[in-house]
């Protein structure tokens, strides 16, 4: 599985070898990287102290690449094992990202969503001047068993639809999402084009159904073997978890879906409201 690079002149691939004009930004960075052997701080954080600080100078922008271990271990006396820690702890952390055989990265900003209002993914996304696409991995219908039959209120065996999809912000695998609902309330859902369709959106014009109010649960985990083929994430990267109960007219279950979020790449935006609104104005 294969994610569309996005072109650019400034790429460059880790450890190549061949003769290739080396861009502004690379050379810039360079110069700058100094390791100072007889500090006290450890060398794997003293070079990743200098390449956030090279983000936040605007230095190094996003997609631009960084240079090779190669290059880094000849340049700062340093070894590869050193250059790994400093990478991978920046990857965690949502500055870089890695794709094998291709190099490191500055990774894009992470994208946000605000929780003040009952909307789905699509259009906040949209809202917020990203572009989305999906990749629909499941739409069938199948029996309600398991957990599935308390959580969305049928009797086993009652007919339910399967939605799974992997959301894309701007290209880049950002989402996990698997949606299940009654087919009593939507029936032949699954006859909708979800890779370029907002499942809200069907629900409200094709069906007429109310999207009243929502319970949602959310959590911090570390990404299992296949949220990482998924969203093509390293091991052990981090994720954040949502669980959302989704509540049409009279309290009757709409949906009830699971979704797991790229941790580097995805955030949540929450407003609190204090006891005295009003005399806070």
């Amino acid at each position: 599985m294969t994610l569309t690079n996005i072109t650019s002149k400034r790429v460059l691939v880790l450890d190549s070898d061949s003769a290739k004009p080396e861009p502004a930004s690379l050379s810039s960075l360079l110069n700058r990287l100094q390791i100072n052997h007889a500090s006290p701080i450890p060398f794997y954080h003293q070079l990743k102290e200098q390449i956030l600080s090279a983000i936040a100078e605007g230095i190094l922008n996003e997609g631009d690449p960084l240079p090779s271990e190669r290059e880094l271990v000849e340049h700062l006396n340093i070894s590869r094992m050193t250059i790994r820690r400093a990478f991978n702890e920046l990857i965690v952390s949502g500055q870089l990202r890695s794709r094998q055989g291709k190099g490191t990265y500055i990774q894009a900003a992470k994208v946000e969503q605000r929780l003040a209002r009952l909307a789905g993914f699509s259009a906040d996304m949209t809202r917020a001047g990203h572009r989305i696409t999906s990749r629909v991995l499941r739409s069938e219908v199948e029996a309600a068993a398991g957990s599935l039959v308390d959580h969305l209120q049928v009797k086993p065996g009652e007919p339910i639809v399967a939605l799974e999809r992997v959301r894309l912000v701007d290209g880049e695998p950002t989402s996990w999402e698997r949606a299940y609902l009654p087919t009593r309330l939507c029936p032949e859902l699954t006859r909708f084009d979800f890779e370029r369709t907002s499942l809200y959106d069907i629900l409200r014009r094709e069906y007429h159904l109310n999207l009243c109010w929502a319970r949602q649960r959310m959590e911090a985990a570390l990404a299992n073997w296949q949220e990482q083929q998924l969203l093509l994430i390293p091991e052990g990267a981090p994720i954040l978890l949502s669980e959302r109960t989704l509540y049409t007219d009279g309290d009757v279950v709409l949906e009830y879906g699971k979704s797991s979020y790229r941790g580097d790449r995805y955030r949540y935006e929450i407003d609190l409201i204090g006891d005295r609104l009003n005399e806070c104005k």
